[in-house]
């Protein structure tokens, strides 16, 4: 199983944690069985979706395929997730949004 270690930041981190398989979390969404080796760099591969509506329009972004929104904002916001699919709501408008690593992804 994964062990246990809280982390908390923001941006570019850097974190010793002994060697061992950890469940990471970014914004709400678990990367599961993150392997951690002694010495050694881990990379979690994640990238950032920037949205910029109205001051007052709420989007809502949820894990693919998910029902309740894993974060929520107004107006223009940077949200980094790990590589991979999200949902996107704005409006009412639901659409799938692939998140790339290293890249910021406008919505």
């Amino acid at each position: 199983g994964a062990q246990s270690a809280k982390q908390f930041g923001y941006g570019d981190q850097n974190f010793e944690l002994p060697p061992g398989r950890y469940d990471v979390g970014i914004n709400g969404i678990l990367v599961h069985d993150v392997v951690v080796q002694g010495k050694q760099d881990t990379i979690v591969h994640v990238g950032v979706l920037h949205v910029q509506v109205p001051s007052d329009t709420r989007v809502n972004v949820f894990a693919l395929g998910g029902q309740s929104a894993l974060k929520f904002v107004f107006g223009e916001a940077a949200l980094g997730f790990p590589a991979g699919a999200v949902d996107v709501e704005v409006a009412g408008k639901r659409e799938s949004v692939q998140i790339e690593d290293g890249q910021v992804t406008d919505r």
